[in-house]
């Protein structure tokens, strides 16, 4: 995922470049495109287009774990760590009537890229240290923790810690406008409880009663937490990184309506009945730190799921389900993609109107009604700023006469003006879903604009991929709703720990499964819990080297920033080599990290004996933050956290600053009082250095 993911930023930018080519070909001017900065006569450059900004996309290629950039950065971090707690007035206490004075007690925690694992879930590590009792507690009751970052699964992370640890958590993400989001989790936490109890409003609905009625009893702090842990659930159902989105789902709301519906529901007759009949509330369960999915529950949910307006309707006795569209884009998908990216005018409009008022009427010599009956209405898409006069005269109308059972399809261009704005029509049989004449007006659309001979060129199936394509011969594999459901509870229990849970999930490129099928499997599970462990199992698979994972996930484009000795399997030579031996590790849409790393390991002992280089002659990356002989080195390692922070008595044996990070950075003093520790990764077993 995480290859097909750095490679998609390079298929953009040649399809983009494509669509360009094209609609300057069909006659399109820069003054067409929404993303010329032709209207700000204050900018600098005129030019800058998303092509441009795509470029500057694929510099981020450098932050994957394994390259030289982040080896940099680890050295610029330690850097900054020294120079901060050798600072006698750093952090200056909030004291007023002592500014100056020293707080002592800060210390830097800094997991470099080589320790396995994403940074958010990090985090978390660090905040759960110590609250099993085993070991030093990082964070107290009652200390205030800020998640700092541009990602906003970081508020899901926030909602699995325990409130028992601290409820002081917010979350600071990059706003719009150089503006700044804090998220309080407590207060986020408070809303969820009170759309439950009936005292919050959910998005435009008011709470029940008008915020006049209170529920019968508050939740307890156990069902506060089961509450928190649904929300992250639900959010995981309309995908993330691991998972893809629920088949057939709409948007987040969707599901939160279902739930919040099911949930004061099952909240009233749980608490009206104790004969056990009734049904227990909550989707997951947590029992002593385990989590489990509530079956009774997760049936009742994927079941309303399936049969609500947000999912298609459920297959008849003996049929199939259809096959999942999760990882394919429809004609509409594709038109809002572009309206989205200003390649065309918008927004995309759609509405019913009767067949005297369309465009047919006025340039048909026979009734509709005669045509296609009495119960016809015409469905009208228009893509940007069409005129609402239609007989202006900056309209240029052109009737598109169509064999293919769709009728006469009337196509209208606002030529008089520099934009282009477009009016598409097709008649409909009234009471019947308008979905495929949706579809069938945006592929008319993308017809009209780029020219049916290039729409498959531009928009083609993935099969005519050339071979850099990661996902050529690897179609999507059919849906598996267990491994599914067991990657659900993987996220959860991986976000819970604080370390990633089994380090051998890969859900792979398969289809998305539906609600349907969640409960389907279910029911036939049967039980009242079910847990990961009892629809996955766990897996003895290592984690693989910031190198090795450096190899697998980037595309062959930006092979180039590959460190050595990964590099040499990509060079011209063995490329093609390489690349069959990264598709053989694919098995039904999974890829296997282990048997990855095997043949990768075999290959590069195999071509280090060949060019007799030894393994301390090829390795270039620097473990150690300093040349310098002032002292002992502070090392990084795939081991162990680095933590600096100040002794309140010299040391005996102090350690030598690190190096300046360029030639504009000052070399840093010796201080005897900063002291570099070690802080133990959670995973057992740390993935082995090539």
């Amino acid at each position: 995922m995480q290859r097909r993911r750095r490679f998609g930023l390079y298929k953009k930018v040649e399809l983009q470049q494509k669509l360009l080519e094209v609609l300057r070909e069909r006659g399109w001017t820069d003054s067409h495109f929404g993303f010329f900065n032709n209207n700000d006569k204050k900018a600098k450059n005129k030019h800058i287009t998303l092509l441009a900004k795509h470029e500057r996309e694929k510099v981020t290629m450098n932050i994957t774990p394994g390259t030289a950039y982040l080896d940099r950065v680890t050295e610029a971090l330690l850097y900054w760590a020294w120079r901060s707690v050798a600072n006698p007035f750093w952090p200056a206490s909030a004291d007023p009537n002592n500014s100056n004075k020293r707080d002592g007690r800060a210390k830097i925690y800094i997991s470099p890229s080589m320790v396995p694992g994403e940074g958010e879930v990090k985090l978390l590590d660090f905040m759960l240290r110590g609250q099993d009792g085993k070991g030093k507690k990082t964070i107290h009751a009652g200390d205030s923790v800020a998640f700092v970052g541009g990602d906003s699964d970081l508020v899901l992370m926030g909602l699995v810690v325990p409130p028992s640890i601290t409820q002081n958590v917010h979350v600071v993400l990059p706003g719009e406008n150089s503006k700044t989001l804090m998220i309080s989790i407590w207060e986020t936490t408070r809303h969820l409880v009170g759309m439950l109890e009936g005292t919050a409003a959910y998005g435009k609905r008011p709470p029940n009663g008008n915020g006049k009625t209170k529920a019968k009893r508050k939740l307890s702090k156990k069902e506060i937490q089961q509450v928190r842990m649904d929300a992250v659930l639900l959010v995981i159902l309309n995908g993330n990184d691991y998972l893809p989105k629920l088949r057939y789902s709409s948007t987040f709301d969707s599901f939160f309506d279902v739930y919040l519906s099911l949930m004061k529901k099952c909240l009233t007759n749980h608490d009206d009945k104790n004969d056990g009949e009734a049904l227990k509330p909550f989707l997951t369960n947590i029992d002593n730190g385990d989590i489990s999915i509530n079956v009774p529950f997760a049936i009742a949910f994927f079941r309303e799921m399936a049969a609500s307006h947000c999912s298609v309707r459920l297959p008849k006795s003996g049929e199939s389900l259809p096959t999942s569209s999760s990882f394919q884009q429809t004609e509409l998908g594709i038109l809002n993609n572009l309206v989205e990216a200003r390649f065309l005018p918008g927004p995309i409009n759609f509405q019913t109107v009767a067949p005297e008022d369309s465009m047919y009427q006025s340039q048909l010599d026979v009734g509709l009604d005669n045509v296609f009956g009495d119960d016809v209405e015409i469905v009208r898409m228009t893509i940007g700023n069409f005129p609402e006069d239609l007989n202006t005269n900056e309209i240029e109308s052109t009737l598109i006469g169509e064999s293919d059972g769709h009728g006469v399809i009337s196509r209208m261009i606002k030529s008089k003006t520099s934009h282009r704005s477009y009016l598409f029509e097709i008649p409909h049989k009234q009471g019947f879903p308008n979905k495929s004449t949706k579809l069938r007006l945006a592929c008319l659309a993308l017809e009209e604009i780029f020219g049916r001979e290039n729409l498959d060129l531009l928009f083609g199936s993935q099969d005519d991929d050339d071979d850099d394509d990661d996902t050529v011969g690897r179609q999507l594999a059919p849906a598996e709703p267990v491994s599914y459901l067991g990657g659900l509870l993987w996220t959860l229990e991986t976000y819970r720990t604080g370390k990633c849970i089994d380090y051998g999930y890969n859900y792979g490129r398969k289809s998305s499964p539906s609600a349907f099928e969640l409960a389907t499997l279910l029911e036939n599970r049967g039980g009242k819990k079910i847990s990961r462990f009892d629809l996955i199992g766990d897996s003895d698979v290592a984690p693989l080297s910031d190198g090795m994972s450096c190899l697998a996930a980037l595309p062959p484009q930006a092979h180039s920033i590959l460190e050595e000795p990964y590099s040499w399997l990509v060079e011209p030579s063995s490329r093609a080599n390489f690349e069959e031996m990264y598709n053989s590790c694919f098995s039904e849409g999974v890829f296997d990290s282990k048997s990855f790393a095997d043949k990768c390991s075999k290959q590069i002992l195999n071509l280090r004996s060949e060019r007799q280089i030894s393994k301390a002659e090829s390795a270039k990356r620097r473990l150690t933050a300093s040349t310098n002989s002032r002292g002992r080195h502070i090392q990084s390692s795939s081991k162990y956290w680095t933590v600096l922070s100040n002794s309140r008595k010299p040391l005996d044996h102090p350690f030598a600053p690190p190096d300046p990070i360029c030639d504009r950075t000052p070399r840093l003093k010796s201080n005897k009082r900063v002291r570099a520790s070690k802080l133990p990764v959670s995973h057992a077993s740390p993935p082995p250095v090539i």
